[in-house]
């Protein structure tokens, strides 16, 4: 089966560098394309940001919605830049914890966040069948832990970060393998 794993396209605030998880901010980017090549199922994060690009990638497609496939909930950090937070201590805990279980102050760890998300496209993969292909509209911390946990080419979370409204081809193979196919 083809898996599309598609970033939403730019946001104010992703250009402007600010930790952006769970707001629910609209996009700000009029370049996004239609997609096209026809997929079986569309899958999306309920964020705004993703749906509307769904809508514009896939116009006129149903657009099935996977509430634990939004962004990691940066909590207290939402909506600042490193710049803002270089100097806050329970960031700089965060951002240099090397276990993933320190939390966001009011928001997520990297490991729990990791959880509900392969959970969520485990669930998802599952409910598929024997569908030909699928779309997901995701967010670029979704995809990087998603490509890391399955995909047969091991990067680290970081270096699958795709451009806004760019993603993966992937093969989905046997035992929840992820074969990357190229960039889009």
């Amino acid at each position: 089966m083809k898996i599309y794993l598609i970033r939403h396209g730019a946001t104010k605030e992703g250009k402007s560098r600010l930790y952006c998880g769970s707001s629910d901010v609209p996009l700000c980017d009029d370049s996004i394309k239609p997609f096209l090549r026809d997929v079986d199922v569309l899958i999306s994060s309920p964020m705004r940001r993703c749906l509307e690009t769904a809508k514009i990638m896939f116009p006129g497609k149903k657009i099935r919605i996977s509430p634990d496939l939004g962004e990691m909930d940066f909590g207290r950090f939402e909506l600042h830049s490193y710049e803002e937070l270089r100097d806050d201590k329970d960031y700089i805990s965060w951002i240099t914890d090397k276990t993933g279980d320190v939390l966001c102050p009011g928001g997520e760890s990297k490991n729990s966040f990791t959880k509900r998300v392969l959970d969520a496209f485990i669930r998802e993969i599952d409910s598929l069948g024997q569908l030909g292909s699928a779309a997901f509209l995701l967010h670029g911390g979704v995809i990087g832990v998603i490509m890391e946990s399955f995909c047969e080419v091991k990067k680290p979370y970081y270096e699958w970060k795709p451009p806004y409204a760019g993603g993966f081809e992937t093969v989905l193979l046997d035992n929840m393998v992820l074969s990357f196919q190229g960039c889009l």
